[in-house]
């Protein structure tokens, strides 16, 4: 009897059209259900044990407090930023925001340079 080598490459692609094969057989039977609700009350009585996550008194009144890419964490949850996240009072562009401070975490440098060309 003659064995024949199978080189590495060959038996690469070999596994990988089994994994492939076996993934496409396994998704096929998942599914997500999706749920929407139509007003914060229906959401509530659909849930429990939330916590909500407010941004109000970190930044002084009309102000900002500079996070860079983070992290700032608040009640357990962490969040992250592109290295220009900012907490912003919400009083500091003049008028105030209803539900008080907000997350805002943005990149300048692309404005910073349009605004350059521009002015070349």
């Amino acid at each position: 009897m003659i064995a024949k080598r199978i080189s590495c490459a060959t038996r690469t692609v070999c596994k990988a059209t089994i994994l492939l094969l076996a993934l496409a057989c396994i998704s096929s039977t998942l599914q997500a259900q999706v749920t929407e609700y139509s007003s914060q009350a229906a959401f509530s009585a659909a849930t429990s044990g939330l916590t909500d996550i407010t941004f109000n008194g970190i930044a002084a009144p009309g102000s900002y407090v500079s996070y860079g890419a983070g992290p700032l964490v608040l009640s357990g949850a962490t969040f992250t930023g592109n290295g220009s996240m900012f907490v912003i009072d919400p009083a500091y562009y003049g008028s105030s925001y209803p539900d008080g401070g907000f997350l805002n975490s943005d990149y300048g440098t692309r404005t910073r340079r349009n605004l350059e060309s521009l002015a070349s």
